[in-house]
């Protein structure tokens, strides 16, 4: 029996949003949760 892993669902992942205005922290958070990345963290 071969395992196979889920792969993360990452829909917004390595997308830069440096500069991005109006977000509050936890929909920066929530954005970096899901993959989105900021300058410097790539």
């Amino acid at each position: 029996m071969q395992l196979r892993s889920i792969p993360k669902n990452r829909p917004y992942e390595n997308i830069n949003i440096t500069g991005v205005e109006d977000l509050i922290d936890t929909e920066i958070s929530t954005l970096k949760a899901l993959g989105a990345v900021e300058d410097g963290e790539m």
